[in-house]
């Protein structure tokens, strides 16, 4: 019954995938726009062109915009929430740690981005948190912390997106562009709303998530939704995108809500937890590059590095303290001793000689 190219390919166990699909030619795309047509299923080769020609466009657009810098506002809900919570988190190798749940929470981005690179202040509560990505690696460091983390591109955190530029993708490392090449591309589609024609394209990467993006070719085929389905189809996330238009023909994000899901068991259709929502306050085009060092978080001596990427730990160092022989500290102290005496005899002496001069007169 599915007649998008790829969907034969679905391993048997995701039992809920081909209603995923299902959903993807008659829900999906009507939730962008109740007067949209259908998406009409492309071909392998149809569709492999279509994502080349997105892909080369979406290159094209952050070349024109290649260096910007853009503070951005988050407002982070959580729904039915109504203090903040503090939970024990196991992690898979048993370790123990604590999420912290707030009802809501909003904090400020101060982005410089260039290329596949950026540079993230967080500011939040009058701390900072700095995140980067260059050169591969991706630098976590809260300034008022101990510990920096760096991690490898490929293993770097998929939760708190920090770049505006991959909102809605499950790391914050990979750029749409490479995303949509790097992944098993499923079906391809296309749809008009009104005058306008929009690409849907359904992925699935390597752990068997699936992920409907809707691009718009007047928007130089940038994203502007993304559905993040899990492994038996069911949306977990749920990203809106608007744009505004900067540096003449590119675009850069305007405004973004994400949705996130929770499911109870055997429900079918999760219930939202959470929402974040983005709004880009400034933003500037820089003229010319900076140099790739400004993307390079100078962490200080005192701050511990646990680095992943090479598998090394390096412990903080401590300023060392001057150590003081005791003689010498003994012999300080008399000298301190013997001079407030002494300021002390004279002040009685001059006491004593105006007492004298008084009495002759």
């Amino acid at each position: 019954m599915c007649s998008f190219a790829g969907c034969n390919t679905y391993p048997a166990r995701f039992g809920k995938v081909f209603l995923a699909c299902l959903c993807f030619i008659s829900g999906s795309a009507a939730a962008v726009s109740s007067s949209e047509e259908a998406p009409k299923p492309l071909s392998a080769d149809d569709g492999q062109s279509l994502i080349d020609i997105a892909v080369a466009a979406m290159e094209n657009n952050y070349a024109r915009a290649r260096t910007i810098r853009a503070r951005v506002r988050v407002v982070s809900e959580t729904l039915g929430l109504d203090q903040v919570e503090r939970r024990e988190v196991k992690s898979p190798d048993g370790a123990v740690g604590y999420e912290v749940r707030y009802p809501r929470r909003e904090y400020t981005l101060d982005c410089l981005l260039q290329d596949h690179d950026y540079l993230v202040t967080e500011k939040y509560d009058g701390k900072d948190v700095l995140r980067s990505a260059a050169d591969g690696r991706w630098t976590y460091y809260p300034t008022d912390g101990s510990t920096a983390w760096i991690y490898g591109r490929t293993e770097g955190p998929t939760r708190r997106p920090c770049d505006p530029r991959t909102v809605g993708l499950p790391t914050q490392l990979v750029p749409v562009e490479s995303f949509l090449r790097s992944n098993r591309m499923v079906s391809v589609a296309r749809a008009r709303t009104g005058d306008a024609e929009l690409a849907h394209v359904l992925v699935a990467d390597k752990k068997g998530q699936f992920f409907d993006f809707v691009l718009d070719p007047g928007q130089q085929f940038l994203p502007i939704r993304i559905t993040h389905r899990r492994q038996d189809g069911l949306v977990a996330v749920d990203t809106t995108i608007e744009y505004q238009r900067v540096a003449g023909d590119a675009f850069f994000l305007d405004k973004a809500v994400q949705e996130f899901r929770n499911f109870e068991p055997d429900a079918e259709v999760g219930t939202i937890a959470s929402r974040m929502t983005w709004k880009v306050v400034e933003c500037t085009v820089l003229a010319e590059p900076v140099d790739k060092s400004a993307f390079v978080i100078d962490i200080p001596k005192s701050v511990a590095i646990s680095d992943s990427a090479t598998g090394t730990y390096t412990p903080a160092k401590k300023t060392p303290e001057i150590p003081q022989r005791p003689g010498w500290s003994r012999f300080f102290i008399w000298v301190n001793v013997v001079v407030a005496a002494g300021l002390v005899v004279v002040a009685i002496l001059r006491v004593r000689r105006r007492r004298t001069r008084t009495l002759s007169e």
